[in-house]
Order: structure tokens, then sequence, then C-alpha cells
């Protein structure tokens, strides 16, 4: 054998090792290649299982949706009978179908959707020189849940555009210590609602409204539940018309079911009775005082009510038992009690105390700048204007100033001069002692009071 073909032969087992190495290389790194995957996937699912969440999916979307604009423009001509609407977000349609109210609510409108958008068609012709109220209800949500920020109110007209407007302030029977909402709901003649309005400010309006009649309701919610709370929250009602009504004041009350009720009957003396009610009456109750064994009747001079009590002078009443038919107690929210039966004892306790003056109009050293003013005598019980003796002299000529009584009997007795008075004089005015109470107590000494006219003009 040649010495050529033997290195040809060693050549070639040499590139057989070469070829068996690389292969054996490639095999080692595709092996540890296998390995790292094997542990990093490993290492993945022994992470995972330790600390299992669920996909965040991004922050949670709080954006309120927004009406970016309108066609027509508020407060311009409907074209084609159409309204669109665009809103800043896709929304919920069924709360948009379910929270939007459409006036005059008499047209018939068929709403659908166009890009995202809107639209309100009406199927009827619309009536000339009307406006078209759309009143959306903060209860409206786009498809993230987010609700409109507010009541939200647009205003379209066909023709020419309506301005009827009304206000008015808002007060309680009770003050208020931090201001609470007040929802007030105008409803049209049909008593279907036209708008909802809610305030915390003492006063209110209404705008760009229609002719006709409507029917405003309005509450405070108390407990701010959004609803009407009969017995808690305060309210009021008014119906109106327009363009007659311009300004509405809206007095809530809340609704009052108690009727009114005798409390106690006093008898201080043997010719005064005091009636006492739970609550303040509208008018003077008809009321019969009876002795218990022979039913005769008490005479009732006068009666006067003050806040709660209704003071009765009477006549003169024995150690007896008398019995009392009181009917037709009303209150101010017009509750009704027919007829209330009672009976007492009377003590029969002679009035022995002489009348006192409390206050007086004009008061001493005053100046009155009226020339026929009225002068009140106020005292301590019930008097006979007959049995008060007055007395009126211009200081500086001492003449004579006649007067007449407005009231015939009561706590306070009012005077008018027949004449009018002479401006810059002075005045004396004199309550003479023997003035007297039906028990014919005098109050002994006089009361003198001095005052200056001054001439208005």
């Amino acid at each position: 054998m040649g010495r050529g073909k033997i290195r040809e032969e060693m050549k070639e087992e040499l590139q057989v090792t070469s070829y068996k190495l690389q292969d054996a290389s490639y095999e080692l790194r595709v092996t540890s290649y296998k390995i790292l995957v094997l542990f990093v996937l490993f290492c993945i699912f022994f992470i995972s299982c330790g600390n299992r969440r669920s996909p965040t999916g991004g922050p949670i979307d709080r954006v309120a949706p927004e009406i970016l604009y309108t066609y027509p423009l508020e407060y311009e001509q409907i074209e084609n009978n159409e309204i669109e609407i665009a809103f800043s977000k896709t929304m919920d349609r069924n709360s948009v179908l379910n929270g939007i109210v459409i006036t005059p609510s008499n047209i018939n409108k068929r709403m659908s959707w166009r890009r995202g958008n809107l639209l309100i068609k009406f199927t009827d012709a619309l009536p000339e020189d009307t406006n078209i109220h759309v009143y959306l209800n903060p209860s409206i949500r786009c498809d993230r849940g987010n609700t409109l920020t507010d009541h939200t109110y647009l205003t379209f007209r066909n023709g020419e555009l309506q301005r009827y407007d009304f206000s008015g302030y808002i007060t309680l029977d009770e003050e208020e210590t931090l201001p609470l909402p007040t929802i007030l709901t105008l409803l049209d003649k049909d008593s279907l609602l036209v708008l909802n309005r809610t305030t915390t400010e003492n006063n209110y309006t209404f705008s760009f409204l229609n002719s006709g009649r409507y029917t405003l309701r309005a509450y405070m919610d108390k407990n701010n539940n959004n609803r009407f709370d009969y017995t808690i929250d305060p309210f009021y009602r008014a119906d109106f018309e327009l363009p007659v009504a311009e300004l509405i004041n809206l007095n809530l009350t809340v609704a009052d079911t108690v009727k009114p009720n005798l409390r106690n009957i006093l008898n201080p003396t043997n010719n005064n009775l005091i009636f006492s009610f739970n609550k303040e009456l509208t008018q003077f109750p008809n009321i019969t005082v009876s002795e218990d064994s022979t039913g005769t009747l008490v005479y009732i001079l006068y009666k006067e009510m003050i806040e709660t009590n209704l003071h009765l002078l009477t006549t003169a009443l024995d150690t007896l038992k008398y019995n009392v038919v009181i009917e037709d107690l009303i209150d101010h929210r017009g509750n009704n009690r027919e007829t209330v039966l009672s009976s007492f004892t009377s003590n029969a306790t002679i009035d022995t105390k002489p009348p006192v003056i409390t206050d007086t109009f004009p008061r001493n050293g005053n100046v009155v700048h009226e020339l026929k003013p009225e002068i009140i005598i106020h005292f301590d019980e019930i008097m006979l204007a007959d049995d008060v003796y007055i007395s009126l002299y211009e200081v500086e000529t001492n003449i004579n100033i006649p007067l007449y009584y407005l009231n015939s009997a009561g706590f306070s007795i009012k005077y008018i001069p027949i004449n009018e008075l002479n401006g810059f004089s002075s005045y004396r005015l004199t309550v003479h002692g023997n003035t007297r109470d039906n028990a014919r107590n005098e109050m002994g000494d006089d009361v003198v009071i001095q005052f200056l006219i001054i001439n208005p003009n």
C-alpha cells in the first residue's frame, strides 16, 4: 500500500471524527437548551402557583358622561321634526330611554340611535310657537355605569320661542340649620311631568315655558333619601296658569294629621275660664258651658285666643260641677275634631285683684308720626271697653280730644281720635284710676302718658 493512499484514508477518518464531534456538540447544546427551557417553565409555574391573581384589566372608568352637542342648538328651531343628542361616551341605551322626558307629552315620537347619538323623531306635526323640553334624569348612565352629574334640561322651539317663566322664594315653618335639597316637580294640566329641579337655595326659577295650566309640587328631602316621606318632609303644592302667574312663594310645611284636642280647663276665678288645647286653632270653637245638675247655661261675655289658650270671661260661677261641649276644633292644617265633651268643678274663687296696665302705645315720651294714631292700652286681664275710663288732652291748649274705641272688650282696648291731631303738639293721655274689671275691682291710680305729634308731611 502506497503512502499517498494511507494519507487519504487518515484524512477521511479525521473528517468523520470531526463530524461526529460537531454532532455531539450540537446534541449537547440542544439538550442544554431543553433543560434551560424546562427550568424556566418550572420557575414560572412555581411562582404562579404561589401568587395567583386575577387580571387587572386596567384602571376603573369613573368619568361621568356629558352631552357634547345637540342638533339643533338649544333654543333653536327644530328642523325635519328631529332632535339629535350626542354623548361623550357610549351610553346604556335602556337607562337613557327610561330616564328621558319630552314635553309636550302628547306629541307622538320615536327614539333611536345613530352612530351612538340619540335621535328623537317626532311623528306628529309639532304645534306652532311651542317650546319642546327634553329632561334627562341623573339616573341615565354610560355602559361603564357612570351617571350624569346632574338634572339636565334642554329647550328647543318650533316657531317663536316662548319665554313664560315664574319664580319664588322657599320658606319653612321651622328654621333649618343646614341647607337641604328641595325637589321641585312641575306637572302639566294632565298631571304629566314637565320638569324636575333640585335646589339648596332659598329661591327657584322655571324659564322658557309654554302657556297653560300647571301644578308645582315641592318638598324638602330632610333625610336625604331621594323620596317624599309624608309625615317627615315639608312640602307645598300650587296650581296656577301661565302667563298669569309670575311669583309663587313656597312655604314648605310638614303634613300634620294630628287633630286638635282639649288639654285641660283652668278656672282661676269665678268669672274666668281658660281652655288649653294641644295646638293653635284657626277659629273660635263653639263652646257651651252648663251646670251639671240643672243644665242652666253659663253666659259667655267675651272670648279671646292667645296661642293655644282660649280665655273666657263669663258670668259668675258657683261651687258646682259644670259640663262643657266644644265643637268644630280646626287647626291651621285643616284637621278638624268635631266634638269634645268634658267637665270641671268650679272653686268659685272671687276675683279681688285690680287690673294692671302692662303696656301702651304710644309709650310715655314717644314721638308719633300720624295725625290720627291708634291708641292701645294693654291689660293683664280681659276688660270691657265700657269699664275703661280714658281721656286725651292737648297740652298747650288743654283742649279735650274725643276718642272712640275700636273693640268692645279684650286684653287690649284700642282707641282712635275722632279728629286729626295737630302736628308739633304735645298730648297727655290719662287712663283714670276708676277703670275697673268685670269683678268691679278698680285700678286705683291714674296712669298718665305724654307724647308728641310730628306732622308726617
